[in-house]
């Protein structure tokens, strides 16, 4: 477990400690890296005060955003929690990464964010996505990238003021409105993982997160589908914010580092196994991870992989590794692989510890 110490060190210096996804956010041009920012998403598990100095540290730190993780009853209340955040920074920007469509109707989405939004001065964004394992002891399964397109696509009209009346296969609204005005060009980001929920985030969204690791081909894939998104809709990724997430450990101690990163490798055979592939895992080793860990929170995957060695051969290629000192050398070679508008985003995890 990180203690405060740690935490604080994470967020200035990038010592030592649990992370998880990390995106880095800049622009290429005539093959120049220029305005990278790192930004930094939480899980509300900490006690009020304790979040409170996280976020100031994150904004101190220069971290350009500071998402709040929608965990339903994994964690806190997002929205609650960003809320502190707003009245205690000045600069970062604010939001949760991810909300979801089924636990909140998308218009109470929209309408907290855009009240976040009044709150801070103008320094609320929105990703939405699927939902994962935190909404499946709520009863429900992940949305299907059609339910997040019909949420994504409320939520933008509401947003232009428009009147919105729909009567969907998944949500419904009569003559609905915000009942406030709100700034029109609030960010509108899509979470994903999945080919299709990727090419969608291309399409519709103002930028997109994805979680697919750090192996090359595995972020030439997760880039190729936004692109494709993008084409489809006739835009350009010029401009498009693109934020590569990566879990991983920041520790001067190796061991511990893999230790830590154990079950945060054992999501990509079990919910993206695409990613397993392309980083070149055999297949009887994904099959034996999905067999060990049949889903719920990383903290269930520990114990099932305990004894297993898998992750010391491939955890690398979904995980940020190593002492924290060295790390930004190694994000930059991995942005340099990458192309046109990308970030990193460190997720700091209290809840990771060596199994």
């Amino acid at each position: 477990m990180v203690d405060k110490a740690s935490r604080t060190l994470l967020i200035r210096r990038g010592t030592p400690g649990p992370i998880a996804p990390v995106a880095r956010q800049g622009t290429r041009a005539h093959g120049t890296w220029m305005a990278t920012t790192f930004s930094l998403t939480v899980m509300a598990v900490d006690p009020p005060a304790d979040f409170l100095e996280l976020a100031r540290a994150a904004e101190e730190g220069g971290f350009a955003n500071f998402w709040v993780a929608d965990s339903s009853l994994h964690a806190r209340d997002v929205y609650a929690y960003l809320t502190l955040a707003a009245t205690r920074t000045a600069r970062v920007r604010l939001g949760p990464n991810c909300t979801h469509p089924y636990t909140r109707h998308p218009a109470i989405n929209l309408n907290a964010v855009a009240t976040l939004d009044a709150i801070s001065g103008g320094r609320a964004m929105l990703n939405f996505g699927a939902g994962d394992r935190p909404v499946m002891e709520l009863g429900y399964a992940p949305a299907k990238p059609a339910a997040v397109r019909e949420a994504f696509l409320l939520m933008r009209r509401l947003l232009r003021g428009e009147p919105v009346t729909s009567d969907g296969p998944t949500f419904r609204l009569r003559d609905a409105t915000l009942s406030f005005r709100s700034r029109p060009d609030l960010p509108l980001y899509v979470t994903g993982s999945g080919p299709k929920v990727l090419e969608m985030a291309g399409e519709l969204a103002d930028g997109a997160t994805f979680l697919c690791g750090p192996h090359p081909a595995c972020v030439r894939f997760a880039v190729g589908r936004l692109a494709a998104g993008r084409a489809r809709a006739g835009r350009s990724v010029d401009g498009f914010d693109m934020a590569c997430s990566l879990y991983g450990s920041l520790r001067d101690d190796e061991a511990l580092a893999r230790a830590e990163s154990r079950a945060m490798a054992a999501w990509f055979p079990q919910t993206a196994p695409w990613y397993a592939e392309l980083a070149g895992m055999a297949p009887d080793l994904v099959a034996h991870i999905r067999s060990a860990y049949t889903g719920g929170h990383f903290d269930q995957a520990r114990a099932g992989l305990l004894h297993h060695l898998w992750y010391a051969e491939t955890a690398a290629n979904f995980n940020q590794l190593g002492a924290g000192n060295d790390h930004r050398p190694a994000f930059r070679q991995r942005a340099e692989r990458q192309q046109d508008r990308r970030g990193i985003i460190i997720d700091h995890q209290r809840r990771f510890s060596a199994g």
